[in-house]
């Protein structure tokens, strides 16, 4: 074997150097690291869209209680509004009419709400807070009360349907015996409440 002088700083550097086991250990664990890191950043991004999918279910959660919050508020002030009008303001709207005031009473400002009662008072001319006798209800609300009416009263009162302008109105003779005969129907002897 032939022999070598170098110099001893040479000698140093070269025993310094890596082998080629500590090399390859060295390259697997840089593989290792990029492998984790990878998998690091993958967690993360997966997180990531977790977190914003969580978000997204509680803001869609968030508006679906302020929708009924909202809803529960409307039909809350509808009642209140409803309730405030008399009966016999309400007994003078037809029945779309009353359909429409219905919901009204959830959408309208006050204004408009003020505007729309002022615009039925002039076309029914009845106030808004007109009513007769009322009784309470089990639920606390209102119902139309009164006197019953006699036959006598009823047949004066030149009511009925809808009357045509080319016809003429019946007799009073003839009403009459249309209430005679309702009541006969109903069980009530013709001649009661006549005299009372």
């Amino acid at each position: 074997m032939d022999k070598m002088e170098i110099e001893r700083s040479e000698y140093d550097s070269l025993k310094a150097r890596p082998s080629q086991d500590d090399l390859t250990a060295a390259e697997r664990r840089a593989d290792e690291a990029e492998e984790a890191k990878a998998a690091a950043e993958k967690a993360v991004e997966e997180a990531e869209a977790a977190q914003k999918k969580a978000e997204k279910e509680a803001e869609e959660l968030q508006k679906k209680v302020d929708e009924a919050e909202e809803s529960e508020s409307q039909t809350k002030l509808a009642k209140e509004r409803i309730d405030a009008l008399g009966n016999d303001f309400l007994g003078a709207l037809g029945e779309k009419t009353r359909e429409r005031l219905d919901e009204q009473a959830k959408s309208h400002e006050e204004d408009e709400w003020e505007a729309r009662l002022e615009e039925l008072e002039e076309l029914t001319e009845v106030k808004r807070d007109a009513s007769t006798e009322e009784e309470e209800t089990p639920e606390g609300g209102k119902k139309p009360g009164g006197k019953d009416l006699t036959r006598e009263e009823t047949a004066a009162a030149r009511v009925g349907g809808r009357r045509s302008t080319t016809t003429s109105e019946p007799s009073e003779a003839k009403r009459a015996s249309v209430i005679g005969g309702l009541t006969r129907k109903s069980g009530q002897p013709v001649g009661a409440g006549k005299d009372e």
